[in-house]
C-alpha cells in the first residue's frame, strides 16, 4: 500500500519544527556535544572489551633496544613484568648482512682510525 501524500500544512509543519530544532542546537550545543561523548564512550568501551588483557605491553626500552621491559596480565589477574634483553635478530640489521654495508662500515673505521691520535702509552699518562 502506497504512502499518502503529505498536505502542504503538515510539509511546512515539518519543515518548521526542523528549524526550530537546528536553531536549538545552534544555540545550545551542549547535547550534541554530550551525544558524541557518550558515543566516543560507547566506542572506547567496545574497543576495551575486545582486547585481550594478556596482551603484552612494552613499558620501557633502552636507547640502543637492547633491553626491553614488557608487562602483561595473566588470566588469573596477576600482573607479570619481565626484562628481555636482544640476544639474537628475526632480521639483522645491513651492516650485518649485506656485504658492500660490510666493507663500506670496515673504510669508514679504516680512516676514522686513521684520523685520530692513537692513545697515550701507561707511561705518557700522568699519575694524579
Amino acid at each position: 500500500m502506497p504512502r499518502r501524500k503529505l498536505t502542504e500544512e503538515e510539509i511546512d509543519d515539518l519543515q518548521e519544527r526542523g528549524r526550530a530544532r537546528q536553531m536549538q542546537m545552534h544555540t545550545n550545543p551542549q547535547p550534541i556535544w554530550r551525544e558524541e561523548a557518550a558515543r566516543r564512550e560507547r566506542k572506547l568501551k567496545r574497543a576495551q572489551a575486545n582486547l585481550k588483557k594478556h596482551q603484552p605491553v612494552v613499558k620501557d626500552m633502552s636507547f640502543n633496544g637492547e633491553f626491553v621491559t614488557v608487562e602483561f596480565i595473566r588470566n588469573n589477574g596477576e600482573s607479570v613484568v619481565a626484562e628481555y634483553r636482544l640476544c639474537a635478530w628475526g632480521r639483522p640489521p645491513a651492516n650485518l648482512w649485506n656485504p658492500g654495508a660490510k666493507k663500506a662500515i670496515a673504510k669508514m673505521r679504516a680512516l676514522d682510525a686513521a684520523a685520530a691520535p692513537p692513545p697515550p702509552g701507561p707511561a705518557e699518562t700522568p699519575r694524579s
